[in-house]
């Protein structure tokens, strides 16, 4: 049949079958890309050509449809390539990793920094981080001091805090607790959650004590060394707990737990009394009673509890404090399935 063509007419059969063949997709719904497609060249060898030679004419329309091709050929690979993944797999945006870890590097000991600063915090190129800054800016969670060449939290911050508080019915209602736990015990009181390997201090009552343990809203220790972390690990299901034991727990001090083996245990025993403990594990000169606070449904979602110096908050007084704490845990957590219902 094809013997019977004119020139033309075979030339044009050959390339329909080359550019056929070009477009050919893997079993796995990837494009094949092959190195002697891509390449744009006048002269390309053509496989299905008596003299391997394009002509001459088709060479501005021959190099068009090749950039044309291998765009849709990237562009089908990352649509079906990625798109069709299961959402479990598919990793996180770093650009929104970077600009979220510039907001979490102010602190009460750097409330400004300078672009140089946060660049080095973050290990990113300044052009990355003034990209990430200007668009923090636009929005309000940065400000920047443009005479001193500063940069700070902004409202939208405390905006967004204020909304997860309103939000967040045990934040609000463990303050009344939370100043009584103080003034019983004569320590710092503290309510945390637990978010992924970290507790997170939500609200505290200072001590009356001049020497006193110091905590802040919003910092975050590792749950492992805390004794609010394991009050709510203890009480957590257990493929999350063994989740956490699997990805390591590092040693803070001489005194913690690094064994999974000994921190089931220690969950075992914290079940058993009703409080989490913490003697020396974060820091050596710091003591620690958590209990838990459920709500409505019975799951775990906080701790209340104190901290204070190792030499007020040791063996011979952890479980007098740990009684105190544990009944104050009862009536926020009996408080907070009544406002649900």
């Amino acid at each position: 049949m094809i013997a019977g063509l004119s020139t033309r007419a075979k030339a044009s059969l050959a390339d329909r079958k080359w550019r056929r063949d070009e477009h050919h997709i893997q079993p796995n719904n990837r494009p094949l890309l092959r190195r002697s497609r891509i390449q744009t060249a006048a002269n390309v060898a053509h496989p299905y050509k008596p003299n391997g030679v394009r002509p001459a004419r088709q060479t501005l329309l021959t190099r068009v449809h090749d950039r044309l091709k291998v765009i849709h050929i990237w562009y089908s690979y990352f649509i079906y390539g990625t798109m069709n993944e299961k959402t479990t797999s598919a990793k996180p945006s770093q650009s929104v990793l970077s600009a979220m870890g510039m907001l979490d590097i102010f602190n009460s000991e750097r409330e400004e920094l300078t672009l140089a600063q946060i660049s080095r915090e973050l290990g990113l190129p300044k052009a990355s981080c003034l990209r990430h800054l200007k668009a923090l800016a636009q929005t309000g969670y940065v400000v920047y001091d443009r005479d001193r060449k500063l940069y700070a939290l902004g409202p939208a911050v405390l905006t967004l805090a204020q909304r997860f508080i309103s939000q967040h019915a045990s934040v609000l209602s463990c303050r009344p607790y939370l100043s009584q736990i103080a003034q019983e015990t004569g320590e710092t009181a503290h309510f945390g959650v637990l978010v992924g390997r970290e507790v997170v201090y939500m609200d505290i009552a200072e001590s009356p004590q001049r020497v006193r343990a110091v905590v802040g809203r919003g910092d975050r220790l590792p749950a492992h060394v805390t004794a609010s972390g394991k009050a709510i690990l203890a009480h957590t299901q257990r493929d999350i707990v063994e989740a956490f034991l699997q990805s390591g727990i590092e040693a803070m001090t001489a005194h913690s737990i690094t064994s999974p083996d000994a921190f089931r245990d220690e969950m075992a025993i914290t079940r058993k009394r009703g409080y989490g403990t913490n003697l020396g594990e974060w820091m050596d000169q710091v003591g620690a009673v958590s209990s838990p606070v459920f709500s409505q449904s019975g799951s775990v979602m906080g701790a209340i509890g104190v901290a204070g110096p190792i030499s007020r908050l040791n063996e011979s007084s952890i479980e007098e404090i740990g009684q105190v704490v544990c009944k104050h845990a009862e009536r926020l957590s009996q408080s907070l399935c009544n406002r649900a219902a």
